[in-house]
This record gives C-alpha cells, structure tokens and sequence, in this order.
C-alpha cells in the first residue's frame, strides 16, 4: 500500500516542485499570464495532493502509511483541526 500511495503523490509533488523552481528562479522573465498558470496549477496540484492526504486520514491508515507521512512532515493527527483552522503545516 505505501508504494501505491507515493507512487499516487509523485506526480502532483513533482509538478509542484517544478513550477515552484521554475517560479523561483525565473519570475523577471516569464510574462505575466504565464506566471498566473503556473500558480493556478500549483494550487490545483496542491489541493489534489491535500485531497489524497485527506483521503487516507478519513480511511484510516495503517501504521506504515501514517508512519510514511509523518516523514514527510505531515501530521495526519492534528490535519483537520488545521485545515479547519486555515492554517498550513510548514
């Protein structure tokens, strides 16, 4: 199950990292409709991602699973008490 679930978020983390590298260093030179696509699809991967995270917490996860996303440096324990609170993990 945890390979299914990184294989799962690979895709949207790696697009998130490479727009972000992207963004950071190449902002003066991309015109600005291309920046705001490039944040729009950060956001859209990353609510993907937070919907798959969400997923797993509200299915219960077995401990390797929980034990995988306290690595990465989620808690999926206090999770909807943050998002309830509009507040994000750092």
């Amino acid at each position: 199950m945890l390979a299914v679930v990184a294989h799962g978020l690979l895709g949207p983390v790696s697009t998130l990292l490479g727009y972000a590298e992207i963004l950071s260093t190449r902002w003066d030179d991309l015109p600005d409709e291309r920046r705001r696509q490039m944040v729009e699809t950060i956001r859209t991967r990353g609510e993907l991602v937070a919907g798959m995270l969400h997923d797993l917490v509200s299915a219960g996860m077995s401990p390797e699973v929980e034990a995988f996303l306290d690595r990465l440096g989620w808690a999926p324990r206090h999770a909807s008490g943050e998002a309830a609170a509009g507040t994000r993990h750092p």
